[in-house]
């Protein structure tokens, strides 16, 4: 059987190696501030819909990035047993809730990955996403030279970019 990359001088394969982050990453990133409270971040995973979320210091550079993994970690949410009174310190998560006051005693800084694997816009999608399946990431932040963020890729991302070009009729 031919190697099909020997081959593919313009089709789908060839647009899946050359295509660089810029291309396809989300430019609209949501982050929050390092010194944020953890329920401003839980209330930033639900709002918008979220697994991970950026980490910026007080310059806007990233510092990190915290997954709702971490924040389990942190501290578990408790499962919703019975209908509940409303209570400004619950904060609801689907079936479970969390104590605002108990997820306030935790400092993000603590518990976000710091240092967390970054690519610059020029990087080729298909060596992000070899990396991102390599170390099984969910989400790698697209920085500038100078750290500060200016994209995402994600594993939707990158699915959806993979179905469109594979769906290209060439």
């Amino acid at each position: 059987m031919q190697d099909p990359q020997k081959n593919d001088k313009s089709g789908p394969l060839q647009i899946l190696r050359l295509t660089k982050v810029s291309e396809i990453m989300e430019r609209d990133v949501i982050t929050v501030r390092e010194d944020e409270p953890l329920s401003v971040v839980h209330n930033t995973f639900v709002a918008n819909h979220l697994t991970h979320v950026i980490v910026v210091d007080e310059t806007n550079r990233i510092s990190g990035i915290i997954s709702q993994k971490y924040l389990y970690k942190a501290h578990a949410p408790r499962k919703i047993i019975a209908m509940l009174e409303y209570d400004s310190d619950k904060l609801l998560d689907g079936d479970s809730y969390y104590s605002k006051e108990a997820l306030n005693s935790f400092r993000l800084k603590k518990i976000m990955k710091t240092s967390p694997l970054t690519v610059k816009p020029d990087k080729l999608v298909f060596d992000v996403a070899s990396l991102m399946a390599k170390r099984m990431l969910g989400c790698v932040p697209v920085v500038d030279n100078n750290k500060y963020v200016v994209g995402v890729i994600s594993e939707q991302i990158l699915v959806k970019f993979f179905v469109d070009v594979m769906s290209l009729d060439i």
